[in-house]
């Protein structure tokens, strides 16, 4: 298999295990009704080790890729948005001039979700804090 095949099956692997994606195991037999994963938080940090093995592995071949795992780590968990300006910064000085142009589109793609939510949360008043 090639790598992107199997970071394919992969996330794959995760939609299903996430309950985004539905599928019947190898038997037949359907997926338990009672599937409904309550803490989503530990999937930060798979994405994030799945774009760190891809980075490790590849490097700034297909350098977008890490990018967008990025994004969806973002999505799942806030704190991972701090990592990609690392990481696109890190793509952008290795990769070679005619690919910088996809590095900036996957890290405007990958942030977009995040910085919009930003915007509409501060819109609409609200504030996270603490409260004693």
């Amino acid at each position: 298999m090639t790598g992107t095949v199997r970071l394919l099956a992969r996330l794959g692997g995760v939609l299903l295990t996430l309950g985004l994606v539905t599928s019947t195991s190898v038997a037949g037999a359907p997926r338990p009704k009672s599937h409904h994963p309550a803490y989503l938080e530990p999937w930060m940090l798979v994405f994030v080790l799945l774009a760190s093995e891809h980075l490790i592995r590849y490097g700034v071949v297909a350098g977008w890729k890490p990018l967008l795992l990025l994004g969806i780590a973002a999505m799942i968990k806030e704190q991972a948005f701090f990592v990609l300006p690392f990481v696109a910064a890190a793509l952008w000085v290795a990769a070679p001039r005619g690919g910088r142009g996809r590095i900036v589109l996957a890290e405007s793609a990958a942030s977009a979700p995040f910085i919009v939510y930003l915007i509409v949360r501060r819109s609409a008043g609200i504030a996270r804090t603490l409260s004693a």
